[in-house]
């Protein structure tokens, strides 16, 4: 074999090492492990820290900066980040970045974050690990026992492929999640340092189209995540500050009726905080749907029903009908009128419906659900 050969060969072992130890130390370092960091003392900066993490995990581009610190050849810009608790490395040819912080705890203690931004396919994946630096022992131990480490997305795609994204800031972790499927919709989550830990401070929200301006006509102060049919696709619920004006949005590929919009949020129900005489519509949850009933007039009862397929919208049926008392009055279903009660289908067809077959498609929406629900703070709303 000729010596430039030998040379490309061992260029390319080299690049697929450098291009495996970062995905190695990423999976890895999720496991409960304790690290020494001899010498660290009480009060070690992100350096001493990440030095010690590299020992344990090895990653050539960690290794690097660590060098050319100790060879005084950092530049400014790197200095300072160092001295503000932050450590982020150059970008490989393939753009892999390692990026750590340091926290102070209220009792000496200090939690490492590192966040490992990596290739995966063509996309590019995030995995953060968290440890707990004890200066009396001088260890490094996995700490798993905070909001961050334990976070999921609370939605799902049709696909499934939802990237998580993490921003390691010096009052907190910032958690991005963006779907990768086309669908026009995303969900920052904030979690806040205090001193001792991270504590949950809420979400904001990026949405398009009647989803956003229906929402934002609200005033939205808290959101929910709650699958309403129990297919796992969650429905995303929002609320203002008084609890009175609350929408519920669709949040699956082609979730409405439009094809040509496939890729938006759909709007499953809303209300507005506006009381007339008869006072709010109320949401009443069923086993494959939802509904918002109210009073339109004395024995008179509006609504609207949706039934739910797969996070999508199968059908809405809409209008006002008798309540039973007044049907009784009056002699009987036959005696109400056809044309107050309509449904629309995801084939486009529409029609009326009498006052039995609402009762018929409400039954098909199965038992009603007492939702346990839980409600968090909105922080944003926001197009994408």
């Amino acid at each position: 074999m000729k010596l430039s050969a030998l040379v490309l060969l061992g260029c390319l072992v080299t690049a697929d090492a450098v291009a495996q130890d970062i995905h190695r130390a990423s999976f890895q370092c999720a496991d409960d492990t304790v690290i020494p960091v001899t010498g660290a003392g009480a009060a070690p900066d992100v350096l001493v820290l990440m030095k010690g993490f590299n020992s344990r995990f090895p990653v050539s581009l960690t290794a690097n900066l660590i060098q050319r610190a100790a060879e005084g050849r950092l530049q400014s810009a790197e200095k300072n980040s160092i001295k503000n608790g932050f450590f982020m490395t150059a970008e490989d040819d393939d753009g892999n970045v390692v990026m750590a912080r340091v926290w102070n705890r209220s009792d000496g203690h200090r939690i490492l974050g590192i966040n490992f931004h990596v290739m995966a396919d063509v996309l590019y994946d995030e995995r953060v690990c968290f440890y707990d630096y004890d200066p009396a022992k001088e260890t490094l131990t996995s700490y798993r026992d905070n909001p961050v480490s334990a976070f999921r997305p609370q939605f799902s795609t049709s696909t499934g492929m939802i990237k998580t994204y993490y921003s390691l800031e010096k009052n907190g972790v910032v958690v991005m999640n963006e779907t990768v499927d086309g669908l026009l919709f995303g969900m920052t989550s904030e979690y806040a340092w205090n001193g001792s830990g991270f504590a949950f401070r809420g979400a904001g929200f990026s949405l398009t189209g009647k989803a956003y301006e229906t929402v934002r006509g609200i005033s939205p102060s808290e959101y929910a995540f709650y699958d309403i049919d129990g297919d796992g696709n969650s429905e995303l619920l929002f609320r203002d500050r008084n609890h009175a004006a609350a929408v519920i949005v669709a949040v699956t590929p082609n979730a409405g009726f439009d094809e040509k919009k496939w890729n938006q949020p759909e709007v499953i129900l809303s209300r507005t905080a506006e009381k007339d005489e008869f006072g709010l519509p109320e949401f009443a949850f069923y086993e494959k749907g939802a509904g918002l009933i109210g009073e339109c007039g004395s024995g008179c009862r509006s609504f609207s029903y949706v039934a739910l397929d797969r996070g999508r919208i199968a059908s809405r049926a809409e209008g006002y009908m008798l309540t039973p008392e007044e049907l009784e009055r009056l002699g009987g279903p036959e005696n109400t009128d056809a044309g107050s009660c309509r449904i629309s289908w995801r084939d486009g067809k529409s029609g009326e419906l009498s006052y039995t077959e609402v009762q018929d498609y409400v039954q098909k929406l199965g038992k009603t659900v007492k939702a346990d629900i839980k409600w968090y703070p909105l922080t944003s709303l926001e197009k994408p």
